[in-house]
């Protein structure tokens, strides 16, 4: 018998770069990261997802509050600890003004972080040694999401036009 089965059990879905087949516009991201290596590892990951659209990069929570308002974007993705204002109080800020999801990517994920982050209105706090993929399927299912919405709206408006 050859091992390994847990392992497999352990490894994360694979997403196609090419995701999705529709010609649906991409996931708009906005970065808001104060550490530049940082934020260059998750541009890099991105890079080969066609589906995902990085709309710009902010490096402290006063700048990605001013971007999200300009950009629009789906998702944030925001670090805590940052100069200026705090990642906290940018996804407040934010998530009283728009509908982009926010997911909080820290390296010190205090219980107190957390519970702080989620009532500011993000959707769930990652750490930020998570595993690409991970990461990537968080996008992905907002992704999913925000279309099957939009799916839902089209339907709507075609079932109110063919009314009238």
């Amino acid at each position: 018998m050859v091992g390994g089965g847990s392992a497999a059990k352990r490894r994360p879905p694979v997403v196609s770069p090419a995701f999705p087949a529709s010609s649906e516009r991409p996931l708009r991201v906005l970065i808001v990261e104060d550490h530049p290596i940082f934020t260059e590892l998750l541009l890099r990951c991105f890079h080969r997802h066609e589906w995902v659209e990085v709309v710009g990069c902010a490096t402290n929570g006063r700048d990605g509050v001013v971007l999200a308002s300009a950009s629009q974007p789906d998702v944030v993705l925001m670090d805590i600890e940052m100069p200026i204002m705090d990642g906290i109080e940018a996804t407040s800020r934010i998530t009283e003004r728009m509908p982009a999801v926010v997911f909080v990517l820290t390296a010190s994920a205090t219980p107190n972080h957390q519970t702080r982050a989620l009532a500011a209105g993000a959707r769930a706090v990652l750490p930020k040694t998570i595993d690409p993929a991970l990461l990537i399927g968080h996008l992905q299912n907002v992704y999913l999401e925000r279309a099957a919405s939009g799916d839902a709206l089209h339907h709507r408006a075609r079932r109110v036009h063919a009314l009238h």
